[in-house]
Parts: C-alpha cells; sequence; structure tokens
C-alpha cells in the first residue's frame, strides 16, 4: 500500500482497507473525513440538481475503457455524445454543467455508475 491512502464514498473501511474514508452523500456528513469505518452507503438514489436526478447517472453499458468528450465544468447538451466506451457512445439526457470526468481515460465494468453521488 501507498504511504497514506485516502477512499472517496462507500466500498472502503478506513483503518483497513484505507487510511481515511471521505464521505460523499449528499447533506451533513458530505466532505467527513473518517479515520475508522465506512461511508454511509449508497442509497442508489441519486440527488435532485436543477430538477434532475437519475437523468443526471449515466451507467457504463459494457466493461472497458471511457474515453470523455468533455471537460469538467463544460456545458453539455441534451443528448451529446459525452464519451465512449470503446466504440459504444454515451449521451447526456439533459443540458447540464459536466462535474464528472477529470481525467481523459479510464477502466471500469459493466453498469459503473459515473456519478456515485458526485
Amino acid at each position: 500500500m501507498a504511504p497514506l491512502t485516502i477512499a472517496l464514498g462507500p466500498g472502503f473501511e478506513a483503518g483497513k482497507d484505507v487510511d481515511y474514508v471521505v464521505e460523499t452523500k449528499r447533506g451533513h456528513y458530505l466532505g467527513k473525513i473518517l479515520d475508522k469505518g465506512s461511508a454511509i452507503e449508497n442509497t442508489g438514489i441519486p440527488g435532485v440538481i436543477g430538477g434532475y436526478g437519475k437523468e443526471r447517472v449515466i451507467h457504463a453499458p459494457a466493461e472497458g475503457v471511457f474515453f470523455k468528450k468533455f471537460d469538467i465544468g463544460d456545458w453539455v447538451e441534451a443528448k451529446a455524445c459525452i464519451g465512449e466506451v470503446q466504440t459504444e457512445k454515451y449521451r447526456r439526457s439533459n443540458r447540464s454543467k459536466n462535474r464528472n470526468y477529470g481525467c481523459d481515460s479510464w477502466n471500469f465494468t459493466r453498469w459503473f455508475s459515473s456519478d456515485k453521488r458526485v
């Protein structure tokens, strides 16, 4: 393990898997740094921002490498192609400001949620 490890959200245990876990669930504990235990479990229900909830979440259609088309902070029009998983394209369901995809590409598994309460 690295000299210091920090994980975001549920699925990790501070003091066991990593040194620290940062709470990512919206609400009173958002951003809380835990040195013991785990973040609040994923409810599967995204928070509503600008009138959109589940419409903001995009799930991977297949396992592979995701290649982004927009940067963080870019406005993305509804139905715009926001990226590709090898040859499959993702399309936005609503016009919104891009808040994800800080890197150009990454590997993930089928049904990975791109939002994860971000």
